[in-house]
């Protein structure tokens, strides 16, 4: 990881905005903290991985369930009907607002907490206890949740992972329980869909067809069509660490979507973004550094940690993830963690 934080250190030696560079490497720290910190800390990762993704998850379990409260705290005081909880005003963006959190980081959490849950209680080692149903519970609050945030790109990686996951099951790694498991989760996620989908369906499908419309001016092909023109100006070494966003919004402006210029929006592309920042070399870094990581959890036959690099990898394609704090903590801590904690499906509890 530390070849991710080498490649912004490059990058502003010839920033034109030393400032803004510097501030980015001010946050990009934890590319560097978390690693050391998870190889010092192994023995206890390894020993204490399960209690500690637990606690984790069951911490995002009650942020979902607040988020619930505070949604049916606002429908009973402005007395709404309660069909309202599954329209547009409190879902996606609006349903996390409360915690002032973009909802596809929330998604990422959420996500990770749910491949967990399953795993734990479908892995091979784990009988028929309360406390498999008590993760069974939570995995299904968290599928109810991230249905609620509504996030197309989490939600793809969670589709990888169950695939991944099902493909190993058949060749005996987790047995079939797993592949049961995730399955009664799907089935409650589109019975749930079906029941009330009129917005889901129009947020899950019209608007990542709208996204990859080209005929739409504020789409986000469009946006990455008008942000690849100064790109392939400089495309070997880029404008340098922080100096990226003036470019982006000029090149907005200059193709007429004015909406995002406005907005001050930023590419919502990691690998554009690190285009315009370094470079191809920086876009062949932080591939290679999926890849391998790619490499490692398949080797480790780790469900989880390939369900990780796949939601990364899909929330890369629409958001800055190392531009972010709640993106950068979530990658720059898992990788690492799971590194060093490898997946035994015999471990105790």
């Amino acid at each position: 990881m530390a070849s991710l934080y080498a490649v912004t250190l490059l990058a502003t030696t010839y920033s034109s905005d030393k400032g803004a560079a510097f501030m980015t490497c001010f946050q990009q720290l934890p590319l560097l903290l978390f690693p050391l910190l998870c190889a010092i800390w192994q023995p206890l990762l390894q020993r204490y991985r399960i209690r500690l993704l637990d606690v984790f998850s069951l911490t995002v379990i009650g942020v979902i369930l607040y988020l619930f409260a505070d949604a049916f705290r606002v429908i009973h005081y402005f007395q709404l009907p309660w069909k309202t909880l599954f329209s547009d005003d409190f879902t996606n963006q609006r349903f996390s607002s409360p915690l002032d959190l973009h909802a596809t980081y929330l998604s990422l959490y959420a996500g990770l907490c749910l491949g967990h849950l399953v795993q734990q209680a479908t892995r091979p080692s784990a009988g028929a206890s309360t406390r498999n149903w008590l993760y069974l519970a939570g995995a299904l609050i968290l599928v109810i949740g991230l249905i609620q945030l509504s996030s197309k790109s989490v939600w793809m990686g969670l589709i990888g992972m169950g695939i991944w996951a099902s493909l190993t099951s058949i060749y005996g790694r987790y047995k079939r329980r797993i592949v049961i498991g995730a399955s009664f989760l799907a089935f409650v996620a589109v019975g749930f869909l079906m029941w009330k989908g009129t917005f889901f369906q129009h947020r899950m499908i019209g608007d990542f067809q709208k996204d990859i419309s080209l005929t739409n001016r504020e789409s986000r092909l469009v946006r990455w069509k008008a942000v690849l023109d100064p790109a392939m100006a400089h495309p070997w070494w880029g404008y340098g660490t922080g100096a990226i966003q003036p470019v982006v919004e000029a090149a907005y402006f200059s193709h007429g979507l004015y909406e995002a210029y406005l907005l001050h929006l930023n590419t919502h592309n990691q690998f554009i973004s690190w285009w315009l920042s370094a470079g191809i070399g920086g876009v062949l870094v932080y591939t290679l550094w999926l890849s391998w990581g790619f490499y490692q959890a398949a080797r480790a036959r780790d469900a989880l940690w390939m369900g990780f690099m796949l939601m990364v990898t899909c929330v890369s394609l629409a958001e800055n993830i190392l531009d972010v704090q709640h993106g950068l903590f979530f990658l720059s801590f898992f990788f690492p963690f799971f590194y060093f904690s490898p997946w035994k499906s015999n471990q105790p509890y």
